[in-house]
């Protein structure tokens, strides 16, 4: 261990990573290195991006073995990585905090998270928006305390960014599952918006859109064709949820068009269902 030691403090960056290396294959094989845990931070101040990296997955693993004693520890080098000016460092930093689960701390990592949820940087923006729905799977009260939802549902109709888009509709669907109420909702300010970035989404992303947009009722005739006009591509998705939820969607606006939209729609459906009928049984049952 003494080695170890040597390496992580040393300054030369080779040996500082190669010393982190080398603690998490100890830790690894069960060997307590709590002793060494003041030099991981100090490595983590000073490191390079590739280093400080590894230390984090040092600071993981400590929250993993919920010691509130060493966590506590780190919290000031996360909170001022936060604020570092490379983004790629910011967003690890949160979101290693936001797997921390000590009610103690919770509220000073939702008030760094509120603050990060101002990022002017994409990824840092789509980091802590999951982030927000992680926090909320042990904290749910914390999150509603600092209206983090209401932040995260506000990026709906602000942000043109698909990316950060799409994380906000995985991160309140995701939030909603333990709540009585759906947080994610379309509506006029959204859709076009939603429909616009469709294409960019993740396909977990594409698939909880098209499930709101299930539920939304267009206000013309306009607004309908629209909205099938940007489904209807998904049809031909590699994903079966993404194609079951594309069904799902124009089904349910058979009922917003006459004929001959009805005959087109369900003309479009025959080839992607049949197709569905060769997959596993369980996506033939549905």
């Amino acid at each position: 261990m003494n080695e170890i030691k040597q390496s992580l403090l040393s300054s030369k960056e080779d040996k500082k990573k190669e010393g982190i290396k080398d603690l998490l294959e100890v830790m690894a094989n069960g060997v307590d290195v709590a002793a060494l845990f003041e030099c991981v931070v100090r490595c983590a101040a000073s490191g390079q991006l590739e280093t400080r990296k590894l230390c984090y997955l040092y600071f993981a693993q400590m929250i993993a073995h919920e010691d509130p004693g060493m966590v506590r520890k780190a919290l000031p080098r996360m909170q001022a990585d936060c604020n570092d000016g490379n983004p790629l460092i910011r967003a690890m930093a949160i979101k290693t905090m936001s797997l921390v689960s000590s009610p103690e701390l919770v509220d000073t990592i939702v008030e760094t998270l509120k603050n990060l949820l101002n990022d002017s940087d994409a990824y840092v923006l789509k980091t802590a928006i999951l982030c927000v729905a992680k926090l909320h799977a042990t904290n749910p009260k914390a999150i509603e305390k600092w209206g983090l939802v209401e932040v995260v549902r506000g990026f709906l109709s602000t942000s043109g960014v698909p990316l950060v888009l799409s994380n906000a509709v995985v991160a309140l669907h995701d939030m909603s599952r333990r709540q009585a109420e759906s947080y994610f909702r379309i509506d006029a300010q959204n859709v076009t918006k939603l429909l616009t970035g469709l294409d960019e989404f993740s396909e977990w992303g594409m698939v909880y859109v098209m499930d709101g947009f299930s539920r939304y009722a267009p206000r013309d005739t306009e607004e309908t064709q629209k909205i099938i006009e940007g489904v209807s591509p998904r049809l031909q998705s590699s994903n079966s949820a993404v194609v079951l939820a594309a069904v799902k969607v124009l089904i349910k606006y058979l009922k917003y068009v006459t004929e001959p939209d009805t005959t087109s729609i369900i003309q479009k459906l025959g080839p992607p269902l049949v197709s569905l009928l060769s997959k596993e049984p369980e996506i033939q049952y549905v």
